[in-house]
């Protein structure tokens, strides 16, 4: 079951815009020898995982780029009616057009599917790829029939 961190999405105050910039320059720099830490009560000071530090970086980009942020979390393995949801595919199509055909890789457990989540974002980033370069070409094509 997936869950929403925080119900609703988050949207930026005025007053935090130079604070939001900043931590986007500092989380986004180059040529740091040192991860960025948060530092605690008392001055306590942790390094920030890049695993947390991948997700901070979407997040405050997100944020600092006016765009509306939602956090989700994930199992490491959907169901297919999850998968389906995450792909925006109905479950009978993903079943019979991805699953069957073995764009997507499963794994039964019983007699019900399971997806693994990297699996799915794999897929989703192929087919996302593959839609930008389609339409890359589609838009070319109809520059040079004039169709603009």
């Amino acid at each position: 079951m997936s869950t929403v961190v925080e119900h609703g999405t988050s949207a930026v105050a005025e007053s935090e815009r130079t604070a939001l910039a900043e931590i986007e320059r500092l989380l986004t720099r180059s040529g740091a020898t040192e991860p960025p830490r948060i530092v605690g009560a008392g001055g306590v000071e942790v390094p920030i995982p890049e695993s947390l530090l991948h997700a901070l970086r979407q997040l405050v980009h997100g944020l600092t780029h006016d765009h509306p942020v939602t956090v989700l979390a994930f199992p490491r393995e959907l169901t297919t009616q999850q998968a389906a949801d995450i792909l925006n595919v109905s479950r009978p199509f993903l079943v019979k057009q991805l699953l069957d055909t073995g764009q997507i890789p499963y794994a039964m457990t019983g007699t019900h599917r399971r997806i693994a989540f990297d699996d799915l974002m794999a897929y989703k980033r192929r087919r996302d790829a593959e839609r930008r370069r389609t339409l890359r070409e589609l838009s070319q094509l109809s520059q040079q029939m004039g169709l603009e």
